[in-house]
């Protein structure tokens, strides 16, 4: 980039004071068995204990099944909210938004109450049109890559190839495959 970009243009002119918003301390997916949830939260309370100059933000990775366990997530949003961090970044763990069941919903919704309680930001890794809707009950934005990026699996998928090209049906606010957003609109 410094050899090829212009003197002036958009390139040139904010590039040289970029500097990191946050910081997003290093994390474990939180199973059922819960194998790495009190190393979570060590790695939190080690990152406070440093003060750095940047807001913190604790990412919370649940294992979809969790949505299952209303009592879980009140822990685990109280133990999250108990420490000094700046935000949340939730990340479920390949929850498809069109499919997702009215308990584990319900669940989530009061999930995400919880985390933004007392006002800090709470964002979802991962979503869609559903995501969008949580706003109303304190989710502060969420990230989407379109095609691709509506929800997202822990577990990296081997081998992996170009993504299907979709196109967004707006009435059902989800993105279909040619053949099946042919057949929707016929």
């Amino acid at each position: 980039l410094e050899e090829e970009r212009p003197q002036s243009g958009p390139l040139r002119s904010e590039i040289d004071r970029l500097q990191p918003a946050a910081l997003l301390v290093p994390y474990f997916f939180i199973d059922q068995a819960a194998t790495w949830y009190k190393t979570n939260l060590a790695l939190l309370n080690e990152a406070i204990h440093l003060k750095p100059s940047l807001p913190i933000y604790a990412v919370v990775s649940l294992d979809r099944g969790i949505l299952q366990d209303c009592n879980a997530l009140t822990t685990i949003a109280g133990d999250y909210c108990g420490l000094k961090v700046d935000g949340f970044f939730i990340w479920v763990s390949d929850m498809t938004e069109q499919i997702i069941g009215k308990q584990e919903l319900d669940n989530l919704i009061q999930f995400i109450k919880n985390l933004c309680a007392d006002g800090r930001p709470t964002y979802n890794m991962y979503g869609g049109y559903l995501s969008a809707l949580l706003k109303i009950f304190g989710l502060t934005g969420f990230c989407h890559g379109a095609g691709y990026g509506e929800h997202r699996d822990v577990i990296p998928v081997l081998g992996g190839g170009v993504p299907l090209s979709k196109y967004y049906v707006p009435p059902l606010h989800q993105s279909f495959v040619f053949a099946e957003a042919q057949s929707i609109l016929a």
